[in-house]
C-alpha cells in the first residue's frame, strides 16, 4: 500500500488533466489508501475494521480450503486420459476463482456490517476534508448509541437482499459464458456497498442511492473491479474495506 501511495502521487498530474470512467475509480482507490494510511484521524478509525477484516479473511480462506475439493468433485471425478485432465484443470481453476471472489465479497460485506459505525465515520471524515459537509457537533452517549444501532440496522437490512444476490451470482459463476456478467455485476455491487456510506452521510434516501449507483454504473464497475483485483492479493482484503469507503467517499465528491 506504500507503493499505492507513491503511484497516486506520480499519477495525480496525469489523472487531473482528464479523468475517464476508468481512471477516476483508479484514482479513488489510490486516494482511499492514502487517506487510511497517512491521515491520522482516518487511520485511527480504520484499526477496528482492519482487525475484523483479519478474522473474516482467515475464516473465509479456511472455508475456501475445505470447500474447494468438495466442489471440484461435484463436477469431475478422478481424471483418466488427456481430455479429462484438461477438463479437471479447467474445473479446478474455475472453482478456485469463483470461491475466492465469493469469499472476498462475503468477507467485505461482513466487515461492512460489523464495522459499520467506523466505516460511516471514515466516510464522514473524508467528506469533511473535501468540503462536502461541516464538522458535526459532539454527540451525547445516547445519540452515539442510537447511531450505532441505526448503522447495524441499516447494514442488516441491506444484507437481506444483497446476500441472496451474491449466492445467485455464485451459482451463475460456474456457467463459463456467464462468468463475465457475474464479475461485472459483483464488482458493481461491491462498489455500491462502498459508496453507500458517504451517500448515507449525505442523507440520500434508499431509492435515491440506488438511482445514483445506476446512473454511475460504469464508473462504479471499474471501481469495484479494482477492489476485486486488490482483494485477490493475499491479506489485502484485511485492509480493503476502510480503503474502499474512503475512496468511495472521495469518488462521490468528484462525481457530484
Amino acid at each position: 500500500f506504500g507503493l499505492l501511495i507513491e503511484l497516486q502521487q506520480d499519477l495525480s498530474p496525469i489523472l487531473s488533466q482528464g479523468r475517464s470512467n476508468m481512471l477516476l475509480p483508479l484514482d479513488a482507490i489510490l486516494k482511499g489508501a492514502r487517506f487510511c494510511l497517512l491521515n491520522r484521524r482516518i487511520r485511527r478509525l480504520a484499526i477496528l475494521p482492519w482487525l475484523i477484516g483479519l478474522v473474516c479473511y482467515i475464516a473465509s480462506m479456511i472455508g475456501v480450503y475445505y470447500s474447494h475439493p468438495l466442489l471440484v468433485e461435484q463436477f469431475v471425478s478422478d481424471p483418466h486420459g488427456f481430455l479429462l485432465w484438461i477438463w479437471y484443470l479447467v474445473v479446478w481453476f474455475l472453482a478456485a476463482l469463483v470461491l475466492s471472489i465469493f469469499a472476498i465479497l462475503l468477507s467485505f460485506l461482513m466487515v461492512m456490517l460489523l464495522g459499520g459505525v467506523f466505516q460511516t465515520s471514515i466516510a464522514e471524515q473524508v467528506l469533511i476534508e473535501q468540503g462536502r459537509m461541516a464538522l458535526p457537533e459532539q454527540g451525547s452517549v445516547s445519540s452515539t448509541a442510537h447511531e450505532i444501532l441505526r448503522s447495524i440496522s441499516v447494514e442488516s437490512l441491506k444484507l437481506i437482499w444483497m446476500i441472496p444476490i451474491f449466492f445467485f451470482l455464485f451459482v451463475l459463476g460456474f456457467v463459463p459464458i456467464l462468468l463475465p456478467f457475474v464479475v461485472i455485476l459483483g464488482a458493481w455491487m461491491l462498489a455500491y456497498q462502498a459508496v453507500d456510506f458517504p451517500l448515507d452521510v449525505l442523507k440520500f434516501g434508499v431509492m435515491r442511492r440506488l438511482g445514483y449507483a445506476l446512473r454511475h454504473f460504469l464508473t462504479l464497475c471499474f471501481f469495484g473491479l479494482g477492489l476485486v483485483a486488490l482483494g485477490l492479493i493475499p491479506l489485502a482484503i484485511i485492509f480493503l474495506p476502510p480503503i474502499a469507503v474512503a475512496g468511495g467517499a472521495w469518488l462521490v465528491c468528484k462525481m457530484e
